[in-house]
């Protein structure tokens, strides 16, 4: 490597490094504004559009507390898919699932298994929901139902990071149709694609 071959290499290097810190910075917002209160149950709702990973989060989300030491546990409030997917990547993880095969009532399902989920001594709560459309009026009206039922001390939106800058209007829509007080963003799909930068925007 000659003198001109290193010196183009170290610039290079040095560039790459100050993106990698100033990316650090902006994405750092240090403690985190939830921690679940071991003993004392805490419901997480998480909310989406179809297809962003909301399912597959929920089951990362309660494996990772249960190595915390958390008791959490997942319930399916989906009744647009089939509850056994959950089920499978629940029981996959070693995390227990609750849900019914018979109601269609979203709300009233989500209400009566986190009653179970108390029962049985659980103190994370996570609620999967069905994917949702930000044109579709009448799924976020089913959404604020859900949040009224649940009470959630979260909601998380899932975004699939693929979408790039909708990313903020997807935040700005749940935001706004469901009024929540404290709400996190969880992005998927990050690897691999050049439109993660729709992390910035949400």
């Amino acid at each position: 490597m000659n003198c001109y071959s290193f010196f183009l290499w170290f610039e290079l290097w040095v560039i790459m490094q100050a993106i990698f810190d100033e990316m650090c910075v902006v994405l750092d917002w240090g403690k985190p504004t939830f921690i679940p209160t071991k003993g004392d149950p805490s419901i997480v709702l998480v909310v989406g559009l179809r297809g962003s990973g909301k399912t597959t989060t929920c089951v990362k989300y309660a494996r990772y507390h249960r190595e915390m030491g958390y008791s959490p546990a997942l319930v399916c409030a989906d009744t647009f898919r089939a509850y056994k997917q959950l089920k499978q990547s629940a029981w996959s993880a070693g995390v227990p699932c609750y849900g019914s095969y018979i109601d269609w009532d979203p709300a009233r399902i989500a209400r009566q298994e986190i009653e179970w989920c108390r029962k049985d001594g659980h103190d994370l709560i996570i609620v999967d929901t069905s994917g949702r459309h930000e044109q579709e009026g009448a799924l976020f009206e089913g959404m604020r139902r859900l949040v009224e039922a649940t009470k959630p001390h979260l909601v998380i939106l899932v975004v699939d990071s693929r979408i790039g800058q909708t990313a903020l209007d997807q935040a700005a829509a749940f935001k706004r149709n469901l009024g929540v007080r404290r709400g996190a963003v969880i992005l998927t799909h990050l690897d691999g694609h050049p439109k993660g930068v729709g992390a910035l925007s949400a």
